[in-house]
């Protein structure tokens, strides 16, 4: 009798399985499939939230909102919501979970209709659906009144479809909202599974066909075998519209998140755009960006231009960045006249990046006020570190308390950046809950707690740098 052995699993299909897997350990034994939901619902956020996908998200506590069409309602459907700090951007999730065997296909209507059912509660928000707030649905009345009261200061929505089948897209049209730029993203498994196996989508810039032209750019001299120089002058407008495109994923080797426009060098640069953006240029250090591979081209008025860039990276100006943002998206200040220099560095093998990047960020920031333990920011023990003090409570003091957090502040700012992105003072307050200012620590203080218990109480009597 021939040996019938089981056909053996794709990477796919293996990957399917672990994440099965993976939803059941969050959830009770025989849980309904809305708990399911939930758990897959979860454990994607994560995984965004890990490689700068998403940022911030809450999942309904309870169930997902549904909601079908009624009167002047669209139908609905909503897992998931973030609402930035400032109020101009909002995320909203929905998520499609099978949980059954093997890898199931959703096709080009079905994604459609989850598209359809977020932008439906979308709609519903900005028309003032929180006033008719019932008993059974009090989480999503409430989401819905937090977007309402932001809608004067939205800009940006991006509505994120997430599933455990794989997905067709590519003949979805996206529709648009007046007032609102609306972006479609699609989280499917198999583009998780190239998330989770450390594959990163890179980010391309075609400025020739998607930013108005080539922008000027002006080559080093002869480049070394490792890098290539150019230095570009970039429109405000242009720098503005691509970090609302790309967010966080444009900062991934910057040792610093947005510190707000509060910082005094970023009221500064709100002053400038504001009062004076035709010096911008004279007033700002520019930018220090990386990248895999650039091509060039002729301007029209003769120059020549950068006209495309692959894996475009700004490891030092994420806060002028941002603050061009912010000023044109929420301030509704003109850009028109700002430039930014931006000195671009080609690196020529892609395996010594790890190597020479973290060197480019040290000695572009040696100019600034940066702690030099900022500079290790983006190291993978502090980040596994930061993770951890995101997801591990700690032993609640007494039986009636609550968990709380250690919060590791790996970027320097990010523990009040992360207090302010949730929106409403009750929320901050609810969140400073389970993570206590006093339970926050820094890069040094672990560096003096390390000490301490090595013994070494002379290393930590050092002033901290």
């Amino acid at each position: 009798m021939p040996d019938e052995r089981p056909e053996p699993l794709s990477p796919l299909e293996q990957f399917a399985q672990d994440v099965r897997e993976e939803v059941r350990l969050r959830c009770a034994e025989d849980a309904p499939p809305d708990e399911l939901e939930r758990g897959f619902t979860e454990w994607c956020l994560e995984e965004l939230a890990g490689h700068n996908e998403a940022d911030g998200a809450e999942v309904l506590p309870d169930r997902p909102f549904r909601a079908e069409s009624r009167g002047p309602w669209p139908a609905a459907k909503l897992n998931a919501w973030a609402l930035s700090g400032d109020g101009a951007t909002l995320d909203l999730f929905v998520t499609l979970y099978h949980g059954g065997e093997g890898v199931p296909t959703v096709g080009v209507t079905e994604t459609r209709k989850q598209f359809k059912l977020l932008l439906g509660f979308l709609r519903r928000a900005q028309q003032g659906f929180h006033t008719q707030a019932g008993d059974n649905h009090d989480d999503a009345f409430e989401i819905a009144r937090q977007i309402h009261e932001a809608k004067d200061s939205l800009t940006t929505v991006r509505l994120f479809f997430l599933t455990d089948g794989v997905a067709r897209a590519e003949d979805i049209e996206e529709e648009r909202l007046d007032g609102v730029e609306l972006r479609y993203v699609l989280w499917d498994l198999k583009k998780l599974s190239q998330l989770k196996v450390g594959q990163r989508e890179v980010i391309e810039l075609d400025f020739e066909n998607d930013f108005g032209g080539a922008v000027p750019c002006l080559a080093g001299m002869e480049g070394t075998k490792e890098y290539q120089t150019y230095l570009a002058f970039m429109p405000g407008r242009v720098l503005a519209r691509i970090y609302g495109e790309h967010g966080q994923r444009l900062l991934e080797r910057n040792v610093r998140a947005y510190l707000g426009k509060g910082k005094s060098v970023n009221k500064g640069m709100q002053k400038t755009i504001s009062d004076e953006p035709h010096r911008f240029l004279a007033y700002n250090n520019g930018l220090c960006c990386t990248a895999a591979e650039v091509r060039l081209a002729k301007r029209k008025d003769g120059q020549m231009g950068l006209a495309w860039a692959r894996d475009f990276q700004i490891v030092n100006g994420g806060q002028t960045t941002a603050s061009i943002y912010h000023a044109m998206k929420k301030e509704r200040l003109s850009v028109d006249e700002v430039v930014v220099q931006v000195k671009l560095t080609v690196l020529k093998e892609p395996e010594r990046i790890g190597e020479l990047v973290p060197l480019i960020a040290r000695y572009a920031n040696s100019q600034n006020k940066v702690n030099a333990a900022d500079l290790a920011a983006n190291g993978p023990f502090h980040h596994q570190l930061e993770q951890l003090s995101r997801t591990v409570w700690a032993p609640a003091i007494g039986g009636l308390a609550r968990g709380t957090h250690w919060y590791y502040e790996r970027a320097r700012g990010s523990y009040l950046d992360d207090k302010a992105r949730q929106g409403t003072p009750a929320r901050r307050r609810e969140w400073e809950k389970s993570n206590p200012p006093n339970q926050k620590f820094t890069k040094t203080d672990l560096a003096k707690y390390e000490h301490a218990w090595l013994g070494l109480p002379h290393f930590v009597c050092l002033a901290g740098c």
